[in-house]
């Protein structure tokens, strides 16, 4: 740069600009939001009675295979130790316990319904006489707070709906069932944009009295799933989240 006497650059010539606090380096794209594709796999081997509401239907055992797609929706802090993401869960393969016989309304409750017995010997299994079915969650949203370099929490909560090709949980409840799950993990990165997920995740199915009748569903899954994390554009990607 042409200097006028004494070192002070001339009248009307250029000058250097150092680059600005957060500037981006030439060629870097600007940072966005993360995006993960999960694909998981869990299994509850009984449900709880905990009342009308969450769940009255007994014995009921059910295993979901699912793929999750998720999208940052924002972080906080300088090395966004916590961040809300959108989740929407996609589930080909569902498979719960062949229904109960159901008699009725038994008494004057209105959620107490008659179960025939199981008979002795009757197969129950899953793999065996189990109830294949299918099922989306579109509304899902999660909240991720890394505990360490390679760890992080995870709690969040979806809504769905799962189609079975029989009436469950009884046999005069309803082949569409409304889902919703309440959910607390951990993810441990693996690689630069892997990580193993493993989850508790509270699962509730009843028809909303679409049915002749509603014995909700409240089934414990245990999960395991491998997330896979395009990261952020022009940054290491970070932890893997849902």
């Amino acid at each position: 740069t042409p200097a006028a006497p004494g070192g002070a650059p001339a009248a009307g010539a250029p000058t250097a600009h150092a680059p600005s606090a957060g500037a981006l380096a030439p060629g870097v794209e600007p940072p966005v939001a993360g995006r993960t594709v999960e694909v998981w796999g869990g299994l509850s081997p009984g449900s709880s009675r905990w009342g009308r509401v969450l769940g009255i239907t007994p014995g009921v055992q059910l295993a979901l295979v699912a793929v999750r797609v998720a999208r940052e929706l924002g972080a906080t802090g300088a090395a966004r130790p916590h961040a809300w993401w959108y989740t929407l869960d996609v589930v080909p393969l569902a498979r719960i316990t062949p229904p109960w016989v159901s008699r009725g309304a038994c008494s004057a409750r209105p959620d107490a319904i008659c179960l025939v017995p199981r008979a002795p010997g009757e197969d129950l299994s899953l793999l065996g006489a189990g109830v294949t079915g299918i099922g989306v969650s579109p509304l899902g949203i999660a909240s991720v707070r890394r505990l360490s370099a390679r760890t992080a929490l995870t709690l969040g909560a979806t809504g769905g709906a799962l189609w079975t090709t029989r009436r469950v949980p009884t046999t005069r409840a309803a082949r569409f069932n409304f889902t919703a799950t309440l959910e607390a993990g951990l993810r441990v990165a693996a690689t630069r944009r892997g990580a193993l997920s493993l989850a508790y995740r509270h699962h509730h199915l009843s028809n909303a009295r679409t049915g002749d009748e509603n014995p909700a569903v409240a089934s414990h899954l245990l999960t395991l799933g491998w997330v896979w994390t395009a990261g952020r554009r022009g940054a290491a990607p970070d932890l893997p989240a849902p």
